[in-house]
C-alpha cells in the first residue's frame, strides 16, 4: 500500500515556505473563495510562483523548467494552435517518435492534458511545469515565429 502523497501546504510547511498560521489562514480563504490554494499563497505574497512551482514538483513528481528560446522545440511548438495554448496556459518543448513533452501551470487540469493528448498524433504527453510568465513568453515568441514564416 503506497503512502498518500503530502499536500501542498504539508511540502510548504517542511521547506519551512511558509507558518502554521499562514496555512491555516490560506485553508480559510481557499474555503470562502473557491480559489486555487497556491494562488492564493501567491497573491498574499507568502510565496513565490517559483516556489509553489518548486513545491508542486516534489508533490506530483513533475519537473519543473524555466523555459527559454533554447529549450523548445519550435517546430514541435508549431504544430499546436495558438488558441489551444493561450485558452490553456501550455506549451510543447520538444518530442520524438513516441512522446512529447509540455510544459504545464496547473498539473491537475486534467481538460488540458486531455486537448494535449488529442493534438500529439498519439504520442504520450510528458508534463512539466513552468511559470505562467515563461509559457506566455514562450506563446508570444512562438507567434511571432509564425508571423515571420507568413510574411
Amino acid at each position: 500500500m503506497s503512502a498518500e502523497p503530502k499536500r501542498l501546504g504539508e511540502i510548504l510547511l517542511e521547506k519551512k515556505m511558509i507558518t502554521q498560521e499562514q496555512l491555516a489562514q490560506a485553508i480559510e480563504l481557499q474555503k470562502l473563495s473557491g480559489d486555487i490554494f497556491g494562488e492564493i499563497l501567491i497573491q498574499k505574497k507568502w510565496v513565490s510562483e517559483i516556489q509553489i512551482l518548486q513545491a508542486l514538483s516534489d508533490q506530483f513528481k513533475i519537473p519543473f523548467v524555466r523555459l527559454d528560446a533554447n529549450t523548445v522545440d519550435w517546430v514541435t511548438a508549431k504544430q499546436f494552435p495558438m488558441n489551444l495554448l493561450s485558452k490553456n496556459s501550455c506549451f510543447p518543448v520538444k518530442q520524438d517518435s513516441q512522446s512529447m513533452t509540455v510544459a504545464v501551470y496547473d498539473p491537475l487540469d486534467a481538460w488540458t492534458a486531455s486537448a494535449l493528448e488529442a493534438q500529439s498524433r498519439g504520442r504520450t504527453i510528458h508534463l512539466v511545469l513552468a511559470t505562467k510568465q515563461d509559457i506566455k513568453t514562450a506563446i508570444q515568441e512562438l507567434g511571432r515565429r509564425k508571423l515571420n514564416e507568413k510574411t
